[in-house]
């Protein structure tokens, strides 16, 4: 599994590198999302929350939930079509701080974060919950 997570975090660095440098996130994210890494974003996201206030991705879910963001995220998770959300609404839901947080623990620029989380979220969430389910992965001990 080490491997497999390196490989994911060279992946995950490429595109942050690529962000930085161009500042086109929109795309690579698209390119990303519509990729077969997909399937390993899960995983990969939730060790990352987890050195997070959130603990993992179980906690950001309850803190959208807890900031109202509740029927736009079941949105999300069931099938159908996806509530869209606003950048101020993620900010409102999340505070600035945790949203400074979520940048650092991933290597991306705070200032950005909301809007590009109000626009890929709902796909995210939305393709890893294919049958109307949000399975979490299971975190091994480490």
């Amino acid at each position: 599994m080490a491997l497999f997570d390196q490989m994911i975090g060279a992946l995950v660095s490429s595109v942050t590198s690529q962000i930085r440098k161009t500042g086109a996130v929109g795309g690579l994210l698209d390119g990303l999302l519509n990729s077969p890494a997909v399937a390993a974003l899960p995983g990969w996201i939730d060790r990352t929350m987890a050195g997070t206030s959130f603990g993992g991705l179980a906690g950001f879910a309850d803190a959208l939930r807890a900031g109202g963001l509740s029927d736009a995220l079941d949105s999300w998770i069931a099938e159908g079509p996806n509530t869209p959300v606003e950048a101020e609404a993620i900010v409102a839901a999340l505070g600035e701080e945790r949203i400074a947080e979520l940048a650092a623990a991933f290597s991306l620029p705070a200032g950005p974060l909301p809007g590009l989380m109000a626009r890929f979220l709902p796909m995210i969430v939305d393709r890893l919950s294919p049958d109307g389910t949000f399975d979490l992965p299971e975190r091994s001990a480490a």
